[in-house]
């Protein structure tokens, strides 16, 4: 493996003829496409860093970090779609009416993390991972995109099973996160893919100010699409009464 430090005079090179701006320009447009329209008026630019920390991109403390070496060998194609992902993170910042999750120390959140990361990363997904899927280099990302339905079926009976008795939500809720693996990516951009391609980028916009949305919208497309899997009444119903133990917390 090429160490950093012998890496060092290209990745100079990389940032001396980087032209950012063009970039940014791109990526917001593309992230605007599956953001409310009032969003279009908020022009902040969050601050961009460039660092060599671990193949990845991130939205940190209100900045958006990119790894150079992660980023160096992308073409201008997939270096605006990146942006254009982050960007959408960012901007879910500015989303009025946009619900808040229990915090850490809730006995729901391990649950409610899952929920809400097959929705944040999938519609973000939508901008730049559509050529994931069929990158045979991405084995572990693909295997989890087309496993999917077994992968949901299992978040579906431990749902049941908690519609019965809460008692395990904590546990439960940590092994529904670990069975999408990829921090829930391949799963996510699963359902909003169908979403997308059911209903438009209308409905996949409805599912930001509340994650249980994107999971109740996902099912209304399964159960007119054979090949993907629907929740059962009893786990929709589950995610129902959480939603407004979530929604509407008793003090």
């Amino acid at each position: 493996m090429v160490s950093v430090r012998e890496r060092k005079p290209r990745l100079k090179r990389y940032v001396e003829s980087l032209d950012i701006d063009d970039y940014i320009v791109e990526g917001r447009q593309k992230a605007l496409k599956y953001l409310p329209k009032y969003i279009d008026t908020v022009y902040t630019t969050p601050p961009l860093q460039f660092l060599v920390f671990s193949p990845d991109a991130r939205v940190m403390g209100g900045n958006i970090i990119f790894d150079m070496k992660f980023i160096m060998d992308m073409n201008p194609e997939e270096l605006s779609n990146l942006i254009g992902h982050e960007f959408h993170h960012y901007y879910l910042g500015f989303i009025e009416d946009r619900i808040e999750g229990p915090d850490r120390e809730s006995k729901l959140y391990n649950l409610y993390r899952p929920i809400k990361q097959l929705q944040v990363e999938g519609v973000a997904d939508l901008i730049d991972k559509r050529a994931t899927v069929e990158d045979s280099v991405n084995i572990k990302w693909v295997d989890a995109y087309y496993t999917s339905n077994k992968k949901l079926k299992f978040m579906n009976d431990k749902l049941e099973y908690l519609s019965v008795s809460n008692d395990s939500i904590v546990s439960y809720g940590s092994q529904i996160f670990k069975n999408f693996p990829v921090n829930c990516h391949p799963n996510g951009f699963y359902m909003a893919e169908l979403i997308e391609n059911e209903f438009g980028k209308e409905k996949i916009i409805e599912t930001l100010t509340n994650p249980f949305s994107f999971f109740y919208i996902y099912n209304d497309a399964a159960l007119n699409n054979d090949d993907y899997f629907s929740f059962s009444n009893k786990a929709i119903e589950y995610l129902e009464n959480l939603e407004q133990q979530i929604v509407n917390p008793k003090n």
